[in-house]
């Protein structure tokens, strides 16, 4: 277990505030890499509570990112109880955000804990891996694992993240990102999870907005459809943008994501 007073986090907070968020960053990465999104955020009068999730970024102290998923599920859990006390002190509404990897955790987060917020945000989740999440590979990786824990598995391609070339050249040159593969444990704890959070699609129970890119290459948005046709609650929106790949947080013409977040958001404020 990770000692969560030793998590990286910023606080972004702002003057009379109308909301809060919670957000969790995705997979080999870190918090840093969404100071533009929060600049807009803050600007818009919602503070911001962000971390670097165990294995990643500033939090991270081996040479991988993690060994049990379990560990990210405990530090937003912890993250939330801030933001939580910080929103119920200003009373003013939090809402959960993640991307990707972070989009799963919360959604995960979510459905286990039922978390009092106002709503959910979930950009590009990580909710499917295609065949790489079957059962069958799933229990593959569950008996070579203990045999091979470290054998490279799989590596995020920079180039599949944003069309915008400045993104994925920043992404390979930035010493916080994991540039190394993923391997065979924190793979296996990824499927599980995603797996385990499917299977609880129904235990979701919060508002909800999920947005994607049409041309993700790193998660496919049938992933995000599929996710948001079982869910059971009314509250409930898919927002697919065109063209645009994995990190629609950092693509051409990423003001109307944004512009669409804050929508969302100030609906509910």
């Amino acid at each position: 277990m990770i000692d969560q007073e030793n998590v990286y986090e910023v606080t972004d907070l702002v003057e009379q505030p109308q909301a809060t968020i919670l957000l969790t960053h995705g997979l080999g990465e870190h918090l840093h890499r969404y100071d533009h999104f929060v600049k807009f955020l803050n600007e818009n009068r919602i503070s911001v509570f962000r971390y670097d999730l165990p294995g990643h970024g500033r939090t991270r102290t081996g040479d991988w990112l993690f060994d049990d998923a379990n560990v990210l599920i405990d530090t937003i859990r912890h993250k939330y109880r801030r933001a939580q006390g910080y929103s119920s002190s200003q009373n003013i509404p939090l809402f959960l955000m993640g991307q990707s990897l972070g989009a799963l955790i919360t959604a995960n987060f979510v459905s286990v804990f039922q978390p009092y917020c106002e709503g959910v945000l979930l950009s590009a989740p990580a909710l499917s891996a295609g065949q790489l999440a079957s059962n069958f590979v799933i229990k593959i990786l569950k008996q070579v694992k203990y045999f091979f824990p470290r054998f490279p598995y799989l590596k995020i391609p920079p180039e599949h993240l944003s069309h915008v070339v400045e993104v994925g050249e920043n992404y390979k040159n930035d010493p916080l990102v994991f540039h190394g593969k993923i391997n065979l444990q924190t793979g296996y704890e990824i499927l599980t999870l995603m797996k385990e959070t499917n299977a609880n699609v129904e235990n979701f129970q919060q508002p909800v907005l999920i947005l994607h890119g049409s041309k993700d290459k790193i998660i496919p948005e049938s992933s995000s459809l599929s996710f948001f046709n079982r869910l059971v609650i009314e509250d409930k929106t898919l927002q697919l943008y065109p063209g645009m790949y994995h990190e629609i947080l950092n693509e051409i013409n990423r003001e109307k994501v944004y512009e669409d977040i804050f929508s969302w958001i100030e609906s509910r404020i």
